[in-house]
This record gives structure tokens, C-alpha cells and sequence, in this order.
């Protein structure tokens, strides 16, 4: 009976640490498309100020 329940809460523990584990790393992947879109954005932003800046020069 112990042994059943004490390998129960082993099961439900490590059942938890796996949907831990999986929802950081779903966070994290959110976390790194969001931050290449940002830079992607700003990428775009910057090259388009250079253009604009180059092409009063001219």
C-alpha cells in the first residue's frame, strides 16, 4: 500500500517536471520568434533610413 502510493506520487511528480519542462520550451520558442521578428523589424527599419538618408544625399 505505501509502496503503491509512494510510486504514485513518483509518477505524479514526474508527470508534473515533463509538463514543466514542455511548457518552458514552448515559452522559450515563443520567446525566440518573437525576438528574431523584432530584430527582423528593426533590420528592415534601419536599411530603410539608410536608403532614405543615402538617396537625400544624392
Amino acid at each position: 500500500m505505501v509502496e503503491e502510493r509512494a510510486l504514485a506520487l513518483l509518477c505524479d511528480t514526474t508527470q508534473a517536471s515533463r509538463a514543466v519542462i514542455a511548457q518552458q520550451k514552448r515559452l522559450l520558442r515563443t520567446w525566440k520568434n518573437t525576438f528574431e521578428a523584432e530584430a527582423i523589424a528593426d533590420s528592415q527599419k534601419e536599411f530603410a533610413l539608410a536608403f532614405a538618408a543615402k538617396a537625400e544625399r544624392l
